[in-house]
């Protein structure tokens, strides 16, 4: 299953003592297999409750939860991509090696005074 989208969820139960969440998911704008969607909800669950017609109530830990928030945060933020680089030699430097004909020998002292960063401008 690759989306969820059509899946309607529904909390309607939380023990905050167990940390228990318990869950509804309609699935009935999806037209999928319901013993498919039953297996596929088990592997992320503690129980499956019940199963009537399109809907499955199930439990799921609040470790469980947690750690579902944490993955989708993670794989959100992987999707990211930076395109621009974020240090840069200004254009004073750039000249002067320029000048020099391509090569200078500096110190590390002098070369990181001649980064700049984009995110501190």
């Amino acid at each position: 299953m690759e989306s969820l989208s059509g899946f309607v969820f529904t909390e309607t139960d939380y023990d905050q003592v167990s940390g228990i969440h318990t869950i509804q998911v309609d699935y009935s704008a999806r037209g999928v297999n319901p013993s498919f969607v039953e297996r596929y909800i088990q592997q992320y669950t503690e129980e499956v409750v019940s199963h009537l017609g399109s809907v499955i109530t199930f439990t799921v830990s609040r470790a469980r939860v947690r750690q579902e928030f944490l993955d989708d945060i993670k794989a959100s933020i992987d999707k990211i991509e930076v395109r621009q680089k974020r240090y840069y030699i200004g254009t004073g430097a750039t000249d002067a090696v320029i000048i020099a004909g391509g090569v200078i020998t500096v110190t590390l002292v002098e070369f990181l005074s001649y980064l700049n960063d984009r995110v501190a401008e």
